[in-house]
């Protein structure tokens, strides 16, 4: 289970770092980079972008999409109204004498990002303090709550497989998230807070319980679900592009960010809800050149802030954004994720991700995403595809449109046993199952900046029974669980979120 972000809040990872979400984000007046007359080191996250990593020598990148393996870099702390007067560089430059430029240190300079239809942060930028001299302070925030109906009118109230609008016929807060980040010259936080639906389900996927003793406390989901981001990095040498980053990151795996504010839709993909959602580990990464970022790491595993076997996972990830208008992210994770004494053995698993959205015209949003894995195991070999498509159109600078298309099939190996599914719920013991979706969302942004309605639609359709309609046999609990009953969901959502 997964998202993801990179992670994470991406345009806040680029106001605080500067610079997804991973990462892992792209709408009006427009929003402005710093440029760095040195190398600066999510979510991320995916903003949501979950890490940040350091800037290059010239101007930093500006993701046009909360892709969570798309981080943006943290910058050199700066004195707020700085930037501002750095527009005037060159006629300042034009009025003293030739002969007599006083010595100075090199002006930063601020790029403006073009609004596009495939941001939905262009114009937003978080509050900003000065700490000290050589350092900053950001502070972000946001709140989702929404009102769904589901067209099954379960008797359980619940909208099955949806991350985290999964409440029928209530009206829900799904999360809230007060964020802050701190840099200087070569050191940055950030440290994020979060309460509602969507921590309780994201942690509760797969998060390992592991009891205690006299002189050590239970870890288990109820002790991480309220963090969204943990994480510390540094910039060990001062003329080097190279970052290190610990701690707990949205995942760099896909193309959404966590906040709903970073997306097209209100409703995470099937793709999204599968994939992991964080990790918890170590990174170090470079700033190549202003378009092009890599990272490598080291992780507990898919969704583990504590491991649940003796083995670590690995990533690699790559960040290509040539323009305010275009932006590619790739993602090799691999590793051990079966619980340790799991039936299918010491199953290493390999995942690849590759996503990419932009506006090939202003008006038009454009995103693409393709998943590959595959997990060599006692019962042969799981493996799985998944792809995503959509566009979103920009009607007004306060009225866009979006659609969306997405599905999974994931293969069970089977050959002397069944193995346990990895992406999808699968009840039966057909080792084939897929899921897919079709989501059509109105955007209205009275406040572009803070504020914004979504009205959506969508349909969810499964290969087996693994939705619920009428009446839900079951009392929901470990003994006596809810039993799926349906192929397929529709659901109509009015959201309302308001971030700043």
């Amino acid at each position: 289970m997964t998202s993801r972000p990179l992670s994470a809040l991406t345009h806040l990872a680029l106001a605080l770092a500067l610079a997804p979400s991973r990462a892992s984000a792209t709408e009006q007046p427009e929003a402005e980079t710093v440029a760095q007359p040195g190398p600066a080191p999510d979510s991320a996250a995916q903003a949501p972008a979950p890490a940040s990593a350091p800037a290059p020598m010239s101007a930093p990148p500006t993701a046009t999409a909360p892709m969570s393996s798309m981080d943006d870099p943290p910058p050199e702390a700066e004195t707020p109204g700085e930037a501002e007067a750095d527009d005037d560089d060159d006629d300042d430059d034009a009025d003293e004498g030739e002969g007599e430029r006083p010595s100075k240190k090199p002006r930063k300079r601020r790029r403006r990002a073009k609004p596009n239809a495939a941001d939905p942060l262009a114009q937003h930028q978080p509050f900003q303090v000065q700490t000290s001299p050589g350092s900053t302070l950001t502070v972000s925030s946001y709140v989702e709550t929404f009102y769904s109906y589901n067209f099954n009118r379960p008797s359980n109230g619940l909208t099955n497989f949806r991350a985290f609008d999964n409440q029928h016929n209530s009206l829900t807060l799904q999360n809230a998230v007060l964020d802050s980040a701190w840099s200087s010259e070569r050191v940055y936080a950030r440290f994020a807070l979060q309460a509602g639906h969507a921590p309780n389900t994201y942690y509760g996927a797969s998060e390992p319980t592991r009891l205690g003793a006299d002189g050590v406390g239970t870890s288990d989901p109820t002790l991480w679900r309220n963090i969204q981001q943990a994480y510390v990095g540094a910039r060990p040498f001062a003329s080097s592009p190279f970052f290190l980053e610990a701690g707990i990151f949205l995942s760099p795996i896909g193309f959404e960010g966590l906040g709903v504010h970073e997306n097209w839709h209100w409703s995470h993909s099937p793709l999204f809800f599968a994939l992991p959602f964080y990790h918890s580990g170590i990174k170090v990464g470079a700033q190549l050149a202003e378009a092009h970022q890599i990272k490598v790491a080291v992780y507990n595993g898919w969704n583990n802030v504590t491991d649940n076997n003796s083995e670590k996972s690995l990533s690699a990830e790559y960040a290509y954004t040539p323009s305010d208008r275009f932006g590619l992210a790739a993602v090799y994770f691999t590793g051990v994720e079966r619980p340790t004494g799991a039936a299918e053995g010491r199953a290493w698993r390999h995942v690849l991700n590759v996503a990419a959205k932009g506006a090939p015209i202003p008006r038009l949003g454009l995103i693409g995403n393709l998943n590959l894995g595959v997990e060599p195991n006692l019962f042969g070999t799981s493996r799985w595809i998944a792809a995503a498509g959509g566009a979103r159109v920009e009607a007004f600078p306060w009225l866009f449109f979006a659609g969306r298309g997405s599905v999974i099939s994931e293969v069970r190996s089977a050959n002397g046993g069944l193995a346990d599914p990895i992406l999808l719920a699968n009840y039966t013991d057909d080792p084939n199952q897929w899921v897919g979706s079709g989501t059509f969302t109105i955007d209205l942004r009275p406040v572009p900046d803070h504020f914004a309605i979504k009205l959506e639609y969508r349909h969810d359709h499964a290969r087996s029974d693994i939705f619920f309609r009428g009446m839900v046999t079951g009392s929901g609990t470990a003994d006596d669980p809810y039993v799926t009953n349906a192929l397929a969901q529709n659901t109509l959502m009015l959201g309302l979120h308001a971030w700043f």
